[in-house]
């Protein structure tokens, strides 16, 4: 069912008045907080139920947010090429009004059709043309031009590939390994997926990582193996992701924490994470919430997760006002618990502090 806000934002969205600056203005006073609006944004980019000048319109108000960072998300998923124009460099157009974007966008479409849109593919070889110059400074030389082969033109760039074969690798063990770096390193990732490595084989793997940073990507370390790793290898799993956190795959491990199941590793992985890295408050937000929903009615994991927000709320690393409801429904279903209990008093105390 549609929350009554939701519509607000639908009935915004639909004809917003003015260039995409002045939209922003009028959409930070209208809906304050902005968070949970921007949220369902862009729930509506990915579900594709918005048109063109509210996507141009939604996907300016996200970049101008602290969430900016999820428009890799559209980027990758939209097939609009203006559109993903759009989203590298939002701010070249914020003098314009949505019309006028949608003007270029479609001269856009039209000059991207005409110079790619008719390429199809072909295995035609034009033939070798050869011909005799009989002239006086050539004295008679014979020439031939070669025409090269017309290449064959994908729409996408990996249509030729199949991955449906691809399974889940795994190492085997029993095949003898050179003492390459490399080759030492994906062995010990691999089983590290699988169980807990010794602190040897850890020490070694961040020494080969401090002096060599090629050696991180090509680990085998992948958003899929993550959980795994974080399970197994906590302490691994937070050295990798500091390492690739100037990296764009980065954001990609950061929202497994918003999909991998609850455990205490991986409360651990996350609080170690931020105290390391710059993640934003929203995003934490996210993931408190998160927690919240998978530890009901789990009486151990609820005890990690009131500390796992103590320590949150006590360094600032979150906002009570991003998350004041449901934190204060979380501790009151659980006042039976110590934790909780100390987790309620110390919501009293923050809402107590002049601001």
């Amino acid at each position: 069912m549609i929350s009554k806000q939701e519509l607000e934002i639908d009935e915004f969205l639909t004809d917003p008045q003015g260039t995409l600056e002045n939209i922003q203005k009028v959409f930070l006073k209208r809906f304050n907080p902005e968070f949970q609006a921007l949220q369902y944004m862009y729930t509506a980019l990915l579900d594709d139920v918005l048109t063109r000048g509210q996507r141009i319109a939604a996907i300016y108000l996200i970049s101008q947010s602290e969430l900016r960072q999820i428009l890799q998300d559209i980027y990758y998923y939209t097939t609009d090429q203006f559109e993903k124009k759009f989203i590298f460099n939002p701010d070249q157009y914020s003098g314009q009004a949505v019309r006028t974007v949608l003007d270029e966008a479609e001269k856009f479409s039209e000059t991207f059709s005409r110079d790619f849109g008719q390429l199809k593919p072909t295995n035609i070889i034009r033939s070798t043309i050869q011909r005799t110059k009989m002239d006086a400074s050539t004295n008679g030389v014979f020439t031939a031009d070669f025409l090269r082969p017309i290449p064959i033109y994908y729409k996408q760039d990996c249509d030729f590939l199949d991955f449906s074969q691809i399974i889940d690798v795994q190492w085997n063990y029993n095949v003898q390994v050179s003492n390459d770096r490399l080759s030492q390193v994906k062995e010990i990732m691999q089983k590290a997926y699988q169980s807990q490595i010794n602190d040897q084989e850890e020490k070694l793997l961040q020494d080969y990582f401090d002096n060599d940073q090629s050696l991180v990507k090509n680990s085998g370390l992948s958003p899929k193996v993550f959980p795994n790793l974080v399970e197994k290898n906590p302490q691994l799993a937070v050295f990798m992701v500091v390492k690739i956190c100037q990296t764009p795959e980065f954001y990609e491990y950061l929202n497994k924490f918003l999909e991998i199941d609850l455990s205490k590793n991986v409360l651990d992985v996350y609080s170690n994470l931020i105290s390391k890295v710059n993640i934003s408050t929203d995003f934490t937000g996210l993931f408190v919430q998160q927690c919240i929903q998978q530890c009901q009615r789990q009486i151990r994991l609820v005890r990690f997760v009131c500390v796992f927000i103590k320590q949150l709320l006590k360094n600032k690393l979150l906002f009570l006002k991003d998350v004041k409801t449901e934190l204060y429904a979380f501790a009151i279903e659980n006042t039976r618990l110590q934790e909780a209990t100390s987790l309620w008093k110390q919501l009293k105390q923050i809402e107590q502090q002049p601001q």
